[in-house]
């Protein structure tokens, strides 16, 4: 499996970054609502033992708690016949 770093799937939770693919795994790693959200973040922590920097902790700690991406891929169009 693919590890993804901490610090970079935190700073996508305070503004877009990731891509959809990172938060996709780190969902569905986490609790696999459909959603990116702290609890995928801490449960990432969790399983790779990975450290945020004390900027990225502070950062978050003064976030709004309800701190979550969309993890949707863009669908390609659907064809008309």
């Amino acid at each position: 499996m693919r590890t993804i770093d901490a610090n970079a799937a935190a700073r996508d939770l305070l503004a877009e970054l990731a891509s959809p693919l990172d938060r996709e795994l780190l969902d569905r790693t986490g609790n696999g609502d459909g959603v990116y959200n702290l609890g995928d973040l801490l449960a990432h922590l969790d399983r790779t033992g990975q450290v945020l920097s004390s900027a990225i902790s502070a950062q978050l700690l003064s976030a709004p708690s309800s701190l979550s991406q969309p993890i949707q891929l863009k669908k390609p169009p659907t064809s008309r016949r």
